[in-house]
């Protein structure tokens, strides 16, 4: 009850919230058939007609025992943004080189954050990675299924959804309808968020008309939880619960989606317990979740969901300049960073391409990232994809001097984090061999393995090690877990990137690494490509 107590007040004076009469709370009941509208995990929203304030209602609910964790259905928002129209780049030579002809969207000229590095200091080479799987793989990627939560979604041709449903709350009682189009008419709203945050992932490549979505494959999908850029965290968990395929209010997505983007957001010192719920599911179902940082120049930290765990948030840095944009949270809760100025984006009017500005534009070129991974390899997790996207980053000009594991943050890659998943996934860089393969001799002869052990070839396995961080006096943990369950235990460090070791047993273990650096250790553990063909018995 403690425990509940800390956490329900915790959240409620973050916020500062002070009211009366009917106030909606989220709440995780102990029994699983008590009243309240379902959003997923347990979890359901409680609506209470009282004149006291708030706070006492709160303490009322704890005090009832009859709840796990409970919370303020608080106001989510997207950030603050700028939108301008686009005619005001129409004029703007292309960056010339590489890839600006790759595809025919007139505009497409006018999107070098897609483009080569080589060419332009802001470019995340997502043409050049999609270039670059698409020469590797003769079947080219699988179709992604990218869920953007968000609203003010319009009907545009250059910008087809698969699938869609609205879960945004209005005020005339409504919490669900078939259609994630917006109620409202273009422009009766501030901007058009949603649509031009989808469009920057899915609107239609190579098709002779306005702009280029930002990587191929993608299908979208829409969950409209905002109305006018405003809505509730039930709303968006909601949404999120039924895009990994939880039956909310009756509503079932027909196939669960790959990617999850959330460029929104709420000052909370503390991330919401049915956010983190959410979050933890797409982990365990292997969907990746993207956020943007948030657009008040201050620590992410005290911005959710980007200051939960199981998530990747964005920040931006600059047009033609890699520092952190003003305008951009920043800390350790960021992730990575990505071009937050004069995005092209689709907006609520056909026809009309517009530039966008913000956190929540450059979450899509990091969640598009994703997408080029998961397309070309399935069965990479959202632990994996964090990976190769944080150690792909290039260094950022404003940079911090690096004295820890987070200095691996940076501006986005997709080039290189593709490669890497490349090199990790089908090369098998980062591996346990035999040293002898399998019909060679085996040898009885002893070898040296160091000044104090000897051990026969037949014996030896190679772990080569991948790090994916450029940088001196890194360590490697090489850890080892019991086939038949048990604790993880530490069988050896180096600072070796491939080393020679007796202390392998593939019939009863299982390995894994970390990459430490400093004394700090990354916080999820990497898998090797184990080669279990074996030379012959040892004589």
């Amino acid at each position: 009850m403690k425990t509940r107590n800390i956490i329900a007040f915790a959240v409620l004076s973050a916020l500062s919230i002070n009211v009366a009469a009917e106030t909606n709370f989220i709440v995780k009941p102990l029994d699983k058939n008590a009243a309240g509208i379902d959003i997923g995990g347990g979890f359901k929203r409680i609506s209470i007609d009282d004149a006291r304030e708030a706070k006492e209602v709160l303490k009322s609910l704890v005090d009832s025992g009859l709840y796990q964790s409970i919370e303020l259905d608080t106001k989510v928002s997207t950030p603050e943004i700028n939108k301008q129209f686009a005619y005001r780049l129409a004029q703007k030579n292309g960056i010339s080189g590489q890839s600006t002809q790759a595809l025919d969207d007139p505009f497409f000229p006018q999107q070098p954050y897609l483009l080569s590095s080589e060419y332009y200091i802001n470019g995340t080479n997502l043409q050049r990675a999609a270039e670059f799987l698409d020469d590797k793989f003769e079947d080219g990627g699988e179709t992604v299924r990218v869920l953007v939560v968000d609203g003010s979604f319009y009907p545009n041709n250059e910008l087809p959804y698969v699938e869609g449903h609205s879960f945004a709350q209005r005020d005339d009682g409504l919490i669900s309808r078939p259609s994630f189009y917006a109620l409202e008419p273009a422009g009766a709203c501030s901007v058009e968020h949603g649509t031009g945050v989808a469009s920057v992932y899915g609107a239609i490549r190579n098709n002779g008309s306005l702009i280029a979505g930002a990587a191929p494959n993608i299908e979208l999908v829409a969950a409209e939880a905002l109305v006018c850029d405003s809505g509730t965290i039930g709303d968006v968990v909601r949404s999120m619960y039924w895009g990994m395929g939880e039956t909310i209010n009756d509503e079932t997505i027909s196939n669960p989606v790959d990617i999850i983007n959330l460029s929104l957001g709420i000052e909370l010192d503390t991330c919401s317990p049915s956010f983190q719920s959410a979050l933890d599911l797409a982990q365990q179902r292997g969907v990746q979740v993207f956020a943007s940082a948030g657009n008040d120049g201050v620590d992410s930290k005290t911005n959710s969901p980007s200051n939960c765990d199981n998530i990747i948030v964005t920040g931006s840095i600059r047009v033609n300049d890699d520092t952190v944009a003003d305008f951009s949270n920043f800390g350790d809760k960021v992730d990575v960073y990505a071009q937050g100025e004069e995005i092209l984006g689709l907006d609520g009017n056909e026809g009309t391409v517009a530039v966008w500005q913000g956190t929540s534009f450059s979450t899509p070129l990091a969640g598009s990232t994703g997408a080029l991974l998961k397309s070309y390899f399935s069965d990479v997790t959202p632990e994996q994809a964090e990976w190769f996207i944080k150690n792909g980053v290039r260094t950022l000009s404003s940079a911090p001097m690096c004295d820890s594991m987070s200095c691996d943050k940076g501006q986005l890659d997709a080039l290189s984090s593709s490669q890497r998943a490349y090199e990790y996934f089908i090369d098998n860089t980062t591996s346990i061999k035999p040293v002898l393969r399998a019909g060679e001799d085996c040898l009885s002869t002893y070898v040296g393995l160091n000044f104090a052990k000897q051990a026969r070839l037949c014996e030896l396995y190679e772990v080569s090690f991948e790090s994916g961080i450029d940088r001196d006096a890194l360590v490697f943990e090489l850890h080892s877990t019991p086939v038949q369950g048990g604790e993880s235990t530490t069988v050896l460090k180096t600072s070796e990137v491939s080393i020679i070791t007796d202390e392998i047993d593939l019939v009863n273990f299982n390995y894994h690494y970390s990459v430490c650096f400093n004394g700090e250790c990354a916080e999820s553990p990497l898998e090797f490509y184990i080669d279990k063909t074996t030379p012959q018995e040892c004589p």
